[in-house]
């Protein structure tokens, strides 16, 4: 069984209130050359595959021994059947769309770096099911210290990214027995005794290394990375990894920089893993990567080469390695979206089922459980085949429906959908304020949030008359809807606003807001008085009089008080007005 669940995209069921614009926008894509190198051409009536190989790094080469095999070996893939394809433009979805294999081989320093964009648009197609991805690296020597790391930095942000278990050491890896005239010109002259890659391995006996580095292991099941449960593959395993070439056993890691071996030390002797296989990986569970610790060609000279101080059999298991991982690509399948919904609510007819696509040149077997439970199971028939299972009429929950699909060689892909049933609750509006503005002001919106799991529709009234309706609205779990409503150029008056929402099960909540349009204030002038000694205002108020009183005499006296404000002076007045009785 395969490692990995696939996860769909979220799909909400409904009616959509907003306008979906698709825009296509065109892009300037790197250049797509095929293969027209020297050699003789082969380009068979239906290929049995389309591989890419990666120049766009500086790995195409001017020497005429690295050119002239790098040709070899396209003709070669070609006369097997396949379309190769050599990219120079960078890689990217357009170039990587139709391809099934990818060979990149090692990249030297920080110049020709994969960028951001490339490393998503390898691990999305990867990820997309049933891909070969062979990722060649090479030791962390150079004689060009300023250049920096030669490739493993660069080979293991791919592998990282399609979830790869094995790394490249960054050390290098010497033979002072094995090897083509020079012990860094190391040969791997042992083999995997596992049948299931006997024919990647047969008729197999030395392949050229040249200047190498050894492979270790990440043994985390689910988050496999550099330096994650690192273990050495010549003593431990993990599952669908399998070591298709060992170095000898007089081989030895020599290390020559500040960055010590991961799984091993500097100076181990021993039959290092020089190459692997690994199946059922990537997201989907149907890839196949080959990591190697030099690259199946270019680099300075490549595995593919079989000549070079002597013969050996590189051309074989590099043609052979390729053939096998394309012919052995595991099932894909689709991912269809979560569905969630409300319990005891119609589901539209579309969406009453979740239907599988899976894809397989040699089909067998398929099974469904849900919650882990067996639900449906039978023959896989057909590469066009769909699979579905009802999803209708469940109550308040979670639930897991997974897929798993086989094919003939046992080789497997899964993917989950969960379907969410939610209670049935009424729609929540919130409650915005109250407005008051003057007549003729602008920029007075009402806004209405309202959440809810199937919205059906929504009416505005207006003191009682509806000014507007919304019918079919979406269902977007979990979802707030915005409205917002302009209140400008209301006459002068008082406003009654209500929203009333309604959902699918015809639960119904609304909400009211008042509006009121008062009118523009009126002021009133004062004059300032000013004096010629100070430029401050003054001011004088006047407080009124304090109750009337009798002098003794029979008059009557009144008081006024006077307050003068000139700058920070205040100065006090009373007044005492006499006023006289009459006889």
């Amino acid at each position: 069984m395969n490692r990995f669940n696939g996860r769909g995209r979220t799909l909400l069921i409904g009616f959509s209130l907003s306008l979906l614009l698709f825009s296509f926008l065109g892009s300037n894509s790197p250049s797509v050359f095929e293969t027209t190198m020297a050699g003789n051409n082969v380009t068979p009536a239906s290929s049995l595959g389309t591989i890419v190989i990666d120049y766009s790094h500086g790995q195409e080469s001017t020497q005429t021994t690295v050119a002239e095999d790098d040709a070899l070996l396209g003709t070669e893939l070609e006369a097997m059947g396949y379309t190769v394809i050599w990219a120079r433009g960078g890689l990217n979805t357009s170039i990587l769309s139709g391809a099934d294999g990818l060979l990149i081989a090692s990249i030297l320093g920080d110049t020709n770096v994969f960028l951001s964009s490339e490393i998503d648009a390898i691990a999305e197609w990867f990820n997309g099911g049933s891909k070969f991805l062979w990722i060649g690296c090479d030791s962390d020597f150079t004689s060009l210290p300023s250049q920096g790391q030669f490739v493993n930095d660069n080979m293991c942000q791919v592998l990282e990214a399609v979830g790869s278990h094995v790394y490249p050491e960054p050390t290098a890896v010497e033979d002072p027995e094995s090897n083509a005239g020079a012990s860094y010109r190391t040969i791997a002259n042992q083999t995997s005794d596992d049948p299931f890659v006997f024919d990647i391995v047969s008729n197999v006996g030395t392949v050229l290394m040249h200047g190498p580095t050894l492979v270790y292991g990440s043994a985390n099941e689910n988050n496999p990375g550099v330096g994650v449960d690192p273990i050495p593959l010549e003593l431990m395993t993990i599952d669908d990894v399998y070591p298709l070439l060992y170095y000898s056993d007089f081989a030895q890691i020599i290390d020559s920089d500040i960055t010590p071996p991961i799984a091993h030390d500097d100076g181990d002797i021993g039959g290092f893993v020089a190459a692997t296989l690994e199946i059922n990986s990537g997201s989907s569970g149907s890839g196949m990567i080959i990591t190697s610790g030099a690259s199946p060609y270019a680099d300075y000279y490549s595995m593919h080469l079989d000549d070079y101080y002597s013969t050996w059999n590189g051309s074989t298991f590099v043609t052979q390695a390729i053939d096998f991982c394309m012919s052995h690509l595991g099932p894909s399948i689709d991912n269809p979206s979560d569905v969630t919904y409300e319990e005891g609510r119609d589901i539209p007819v579309m969406f009453e089922t979740i239907t599988w696509h899976p894809n397989s040149d040699s089909p067998k077997f398929f099974n469904i459980t849900l919650n882990d439970s067996p639900i449906k199971d039978g023959l896989w028939n057909s590469s066009s085949e769909e699979i579905s299972i009802n999803i209708e009429g469940l109550l308040q929950g979670i639930y897991n429906y997974t897929i798993i699909v086989e094919n003939t060689n046992n080789q497997t892909a899964s993917d989950s959908v969960f379907v969410t049933v939610l209670a049935q609750d009424a729609p929540v509006v919130n409650h915005p304020a109250n407005i008051t503005y003057t007549v003729g002001e602008t920029g007075n919106i009402i806004h209405w949030e309202i959440s809810d799991t199937s919205f059906k529709d929504f009416s505005l009234y207006v003191d009682g008359v509806n000014v507007c309706t919304v019918i079919g609205m979406l269902n977007l779990i979990p979802h707030t809807l915005t409205y917002d409503y302009s209140v400008d150029g209301y006459a002068l008056g008082l406003y009654n606003l209500t929203l009333v929402v309604t959902d699918w099960l015809d639960f119904v909540s609304t909400d009211t807001v008042w509006v009121e349009v008062i009118p523009e204030p009126t002021t009133t002038s004062t004059t300032d008085t000013t004096t010629t000694t100070d430029t401050s205002t003054a001011t004088i108020t006047t407080i009124p009089s304090t109750p009337t009183t009798g002098d003794g005499s029979g008059n009557l006296l009144e008081t006024m008080t006077i307050i003068i404000s000139i700058g920070s002076i205040v100065i006090i007045v009373i007044v005492i007005i006499l006023i006289k009785r009459k006889p």
